[in-house]
């Protein structure tokens, strides 16, 4: 359908961008067995976040399987049994070792998201077009939102377009929002808010932010990551986290 189009064509200029090698696998080609195993033959690993689509089917069980992290502070789904197909999960630390450990093997690799940020290696020219945008006399607010029940836009929306009045207010849409949830994007893309996608990279937009807005999303560790703390500005700007605490 044209919505799984647009997101296919999305990952694929994403990957073209930054001169990532991909093959696409189409859905139809599930029914293929042969199919699958001839384009499965040449790897020898396979890299994925979730248990899902080609990390459970029959043409890769002789295959080794590596997971690797999603987001930060989600120790619940790190002892789930299906993560046991791993042979290797990649942690951001000894704790989440520790629980991951208790179905696979694992191997402290620390955040490789946060690597540029601290090596100092930033994409200045991203910094300084997103500064560009902004008013240098005022303070920034980024707002990273998760999606679903658990997103806190239909609740903050309408605050921060007029608090974009006052302030520079940036929004990080979470993938499923900028794919799934039009409507609520439509809210945020109002008054003075500075709108990026899913495929936006976070840590120029941290490094222009003063303070950080989330909710019951793995983004506010992120931030914390990024050593940014709520400061003497308006209430307005008191960090919404949800359960986060």
């Amino acid at each position: 359908d044209l919505a799984s189009g647009k997101l296919l064509a999305d990952i694929v200029a994403l990957l073209s961008k930054h001169g990532v090698r991909y093959r696409v696998l189409y859905q139809d080609d599930y029914l293929y067995p042969k199919y699958m195993e001839r384009f499965f033959s040449r790897y020898s690993a396979l890299v994925s976040v979730w248990e899902a689509g080609c990390m459970l089917n029959s043409a890769t069980e002789r295959t080794k399987k590596i997971n690797v992290l999603y987001g930060a502070g989600k120790y619940l789904t790190l002892v789930r049994p299906t993560r046991g197909i791993y042979d290797l999960v990649l942690s951001f630390g000894e704790p989440d070792a520790a629980l991951a450990g208790l179905i696979s093997r694992t191997q402290v690799v620390g955040n490789p998201k946060f690597d540029d940020w601290f090596n100092g290696t930033v994409d200045e020219a991203q910094v300084r077009g997103i500064r560009e945008k902004c008013d240098p006399h005022k303070k920034t607010l980024l707002y990273l939102p998760t999606h679903s029940d658990l997103s806190s836009v239909d609740m903050l929306a309408d605050q921060l377009v007029d608090l974009s009045n006052r302030f520079n207010v940036i929004v990080k849409a979470h993938y499923y929002l900028t794919h799934e949830e039009p409507d609520r994007v439509a809210k945020l893309t109002r008054g003075n808010v500075l709108m990026y996608d899913d495929a936006s990279d976070l840590l120029p937009l941290l490094k222009v932010a003063d303070v950080v807005l989330s909710d019951n999303s793995s983004a506010i560790f992120d931030a914390m990551l990024a050593g940014l703390r709520s400061r003497q500005i308006p209430k307005a700007f008191a960090a919404y986290r949800g359960d986060c605490g």
